[in-house]
């Protein structure tokens, strides 16, 4: 799920609007990955490279989760185009993580379909009218303690994937739940169709730029 609040939507009217690695670039139609169906674009530049994720204390299992969805990402591309790190100081990194209901358990994933044993969303912040966003990006993971303990580690490990999908840039979903940024993920990993839509959009201008970071 992807969200962009009240003030970034203003912003916007006044404006206008698995793969273990790459081999080759991916040949398919690709889904939107615009703001809203806009025509807006925001990816990661170079120069913003590597991508600083900060996870809040009590993430448990979730920090290696998002450790390994960067990898998943990371890979889908031939040449570095993006690339993520963890950092443990929250007034330097580009993407903020929070886990919510404390930490979901701890146990080996499976193959098993997810079922609705969480969710997530990621917030953009307001956008400046120099086209840049005010502050970082903001994911959040909900999960629901009813459900069993496979079934929640599953489907968190592939929401987790997910939103961090949109903070590369994809920020629509997919109609085709093939594919990791359908709406509801039933996938634990980018798809062909997630590969050719990424690589299409970091080979797209981007029109929103980050916000200025600490260095």
């Amino acid at each position: 799920m992807c969200r962009v609040n009240a003030g970034a939507i203003l912003a916007i009217a006044a404006l206008a609007a698995g793969c273990e690695t790459a081999s080759a670039p991916e040949r398919g139609p690709a889904y939107p990955f615009d703001l809203q169906n806009t025509g807006r674009v925001f990816r990661w530049r170079p120069v913003d490279l590597p991508i600083r994720y900060w996870l809040a204390a009590g993430s448990g299992p979730v920090v290696g989760y998002v450790q390994e969805g960067l990898r998943l990402w990371e890979s889908q591309f031939l040449y570095g185009e993006f690339a993520g790190t963890l950092v443990t100081d929250s007034a330097r990194a580009d993407v903020l993580v929070m886990v919510n209901g404390g930490e979901p358990p701890d146990v080996p994933l499976t193959n098993d379909p997810p079922l609705d044993a969480c969710s997530g969303v990621t917030s953009f912040p307001d956008i400046t009218p120099a086209n840049r966003f005010t502050g970082p990006l903001r994911v959040a993971i909900n999960w629901n303690p009813l459900f069993g303990d496979a079934d929640i580690a599953n489907c968190v490990f592939r929401v987790t994937a997910h939103e961090i999908g949109h903070t590369l840039g994809l920020l629509g979903h997919s109609p085709n739940p093939a594919d990791l940024m359908n709406a509801l993920p039933r996938v634990a990993e980018p798809s062909s169709g997630d590969r050719v839509t990424v690589e299409m959009l970091y080979h797209t201008r981007p029109t929103i730029e980050p916000a200025e970071r600490l260095q």
